[in-house]
Parts: structure tokens; sequence; C-alpha cells
């Protein structure tokens, strides 16, 4: 073998080798993006299922005191109607409190309801956004697209009108609940 044929055999092999490392990284990198892909799939599930259960007990506990409140008030107010108080009597006063307390709890219970089905809507833009991201088998694996920074947009915005709505159902309920201490 001369000198010039080694070489190219030593030229050959080096190319060999390097294509075969280039080839090894790319199924290294291939491992690494699908393990941060399903790591990325288990966090959105598990941050999914928290935010649901949290957002769904938290109105699950306004719906039932609001709901709770307003059918105290209607009990309270039938006990009141069948006791025919008189309307110059100082106990006529506490069906107009009780009436103001139910419309309180009403206007809370609703408002309620609005913010369930606003929760509803937060998750699942969040959802899209998430699955609106592109894969990559390239650092950082996961990349956001012009959808899922729009349903990223959508959600949080929405998730602010939420918060607000969660908020005023609480405020009602504290306006009901200081109506009828006014009474006691």
């Amino acid at each position: 073998m001369t000198g010039d044929e080694e070489l190219r055999a030593w030229a050959k092999d080096a190319r060999r080798r390097h294509d075969d490392r280039k080839k090894e990284e790319a199924a290294r990198n291939e491992d690494y993006a699908k393990r941060t892909w399903s790591q990325s799939d288990q966090l959105h599930g598990d941050l999914l299922r928290a935010s649901l259960e949290s957002a769904s007990r938290a109105l699950q506990a306004l719906v039932l005191v609001n709901g709770g409140a307003a059918v105290a008030l209607v009990a309270f107010l039938g006990s009141l109607a069948a006791a025919n108080i008189p309307a110059n009597s100082p106990r006529a006063a506490y069906i107009g409190y009780a009436a103001e307390a139910l419309v309180w709890s009403g206007k809370g219970l609703m408002i309620a309801l609005v913010t369930l089905a606003i929760a509803y809507m937060v998750n699942m833009m969040a959802a899209e956004a998430h699955r609106s991201r592109r894969r990559t088998i390239e650092y950082p694996y996961v990349i956001d697209t012009p959808a899922s920074s729009r349903w990223t947009i959508w959600s949080l915005s929405l998730n602010i009108v939420g918060v607000i709505y969660f908020f005023g159902s609480l405020w009602c309920t504290a306006a009901g609940m200081l109506v009828m201490v006014r009474f006691l």
C-alpha cells in the first residue's frame, strides 16, 4: 500500500467513524427528546389535574355556601310568611333583610356558576396550548408555536376574568352574610 492509498483509507475510516458518532448522537438526542416529551406530557397532565381539582373544590364550596344560604333564607322567609306578622311589627323588617340577603346569595350563586364555566374553558385552552406546541429532536425538544402562544394568551386572559368572578362571588356571599348580621 502506498502512502496515498493509506491516506485515503485513513480518511475513509475517519469519515465512517465521524458518521457513526453523528448517528449515535442523533439517536441519543432522539432519546433525550422522547424523554423530555414524556416528562412534559406528564407534567402537563399533573398540572391540569391539580388545577381542575383545586378550582373545582373552591367553586363547589362557593356554590354550596351560596346555594345553602339561599335555601335557608327561603325557608326562613317561608316561616316568617306563615307567622302572619303585621306590617308595622318590628319583626316585619326581618323579611326585608332576609329578602336582601337572598338576593345577594342568589347573585353569588350565579357568579359562582359562571366561574365554573370559565374554569372549564381556561383548562381546555391551557390543554390546547400545550397540545399545539411543536416537538423537535433538538434541544429544547418542545417549542411554542404561534397557535400555542395564542391559546396561552387567551387562557391567561380568561383566567384573570375567572379570578375576578371568583372574588365577586365571595363578595356577594360576604354581603349577604353582612345583611343577615344586621338584624341579629
